[in-house]
């Protein structure tokens, strides 16, 4: 049987043999994503700090694309942004922060909860202007079928990865349905 003092002599060797452990094998809690920081910086969109009443959906298309989207900060009108350029208001109004999921080629998808609590989307796709300027090209709302909604003002969800099987994409302008 051990004394106590062998006791206490062992659980500080242990404690003392974790701190090292943790102390040497720490790594920043970022991850770096392409055409990203490693760091933690403010949002800025056409070199103005963004503020948000919740949280800033993005998606990044493959040609590095950066499409992000917002609740506004003090009203609930909800704002888009092409790679850091001029904040555009939106029509329609969100009690909860919209989100946007790439689809491939130049096609994204924003969702949104409407103010009623019915779940709405619409896509747009980026553009090339004649002068070589990208520009956004907006669909229209539409309600996602069969009354989909969420509650108590909670944002739409969407997967972080365009090649999971659970994203939603478009089969057609009035149906939606999750498949890869």
């Amino acid at each position: 049987m051990m004394s106590l003092r062998a006791r206490w002599r062992m659980v500080a060797v242990t404690a003392m043999t974790a701190l090292a452990v943790m102390m040497c094998s720490t790594s920043p809690a970022s991850a770096a994503v392409f055409g990203e920081s490693t760091t933690w910086a403010n949002e800025i969109e056409d070199n103005v700090p963004v503020r948000a009443n919740g949280f800033m959906g993005e998606a990044r298309a493959d040609n590095g694309d950066l499409i992000q989207v917002w609740r506004g900060y003090d009203n609930p009108g909800m704002y888009i942004s092409l790679d850091h350029g001029r904040p555009i208001r939106m029509a329609g109004e969100t009690n909860a922060s919209p989100q946007v999921v790439y689809m491939g080629g130049a096609q994204f998808v924003l969702f949104h909860t409407g103010t009623n609590g019915f779940v709405f989307y619409m896509v747009l796709t980026v553009n090339q202007g004649n002068n070589g300027r990208r520009y956004l090209r907006f669909g229209s709302w539409q309600q996602v079928p069969n009354g989909a909604r969420t509650t108590d003002g909670r944002p739409v969800a969407s997967p972080p990865c365009p090649t999971t099987t659970s994203r939603w994409r478009s089969t057609a302008p009035t149906a939606m349905s999750s498949g890869a």
